[in-house]
C-alpha cells in the first residue's frame, strides 16, 4: 500500500465493514465534498462519522482531527468542528484496531499501554475507545433491518 488514499481506502473499507456486521446501517455521500465519511444510523440517531488512519509510536495511537486539502498552489488544513463530525472512526493498520472517538475529546491520541510516569489523569486509554465497547454506548441498539422486527439484532 504506497500512497495516503489507498490506506484511508482501506481504512475506510474496514470499519465500514464492522458497522455492518455490528448491524448498523451505514450511509454514505456521494462524492467528496461532505465534511464527514459517513453518517451510522443508531435507530433513533444519525451520527456524522470521520474516518482517520492512525498511527502507533512509543505505545501510542496518533490520528488526526483536520482535513487536509491541497492543490497546485497551497495545502490548508481545517479542524473538524461538531457541527460536521461528531465522531472520528480510527482504523490502525499495525494493530488492526477499530476505536471510536467523540469529536468533543480534546486528545488525538490514544494510549495502548500505561504511560511510564505513571499519570492517569487526562490519559486516553485506546480500549476504552474499541468500536464494540461505543457501539453499546450508542442510544439505540442496532434493529435487525431485513425482518421489520423492532427486537435488536443479534
Amino acid at each position: 500500500m504506497n500512497t495516503t488514499k489507498q490506506k484511508g481506502d482501506v481504512s475506510e473499507l474496514r470499519i465500514v465493514a464492522k458497522l455492518i456486521e455490528q448491524g448498523y446501517t451505514v450511509s454514505m455521500p456521494w462524492g467528496e465534498n461532505a465534511p464527514y465519511d459517513l453518517i451510522l444510523d443508531c435507530g433513533k440517531d444519525l451520527i456524522k462519522v470521520q474516518i482517520k488512519t492512525g498511527r502507533v509510536k512509543d505505545g501510542v495511537i496518533h490520528f488526526n482531527n483536520y482535513a487536509v486539502t491541497h492543490n497546485t498552489k497551497t495545502t490548508k488544513s481545517k479542524k473538524y468542528n461538531t457541527d460536521d463530525v461528531q465522531m472520528f472512526a480510527i482504523y490502525v493498520p499495525e494493530t488492526q484496531g477499530l476505536y471510536l472517538v467523540p469529536n468533543t475529546l480534546k486528545s488525538t491520541s490514544l494510549r495502548l499501554i500505561p504511560a511510564k510516569n505513571g499519570q492517569k489523569e487526562k490519559i486516553n486509554m485506546a480500549k476504552d475507545f474499541e468500536i464494540e465497547k461505543v457501539l453499546n454506548y450508542l442510544t439505540v441498539p442496532p434493529m435487525d433491518q431485513g425482518s421489520g422486527s423492532s427486537k435488536p439484532a443479534k
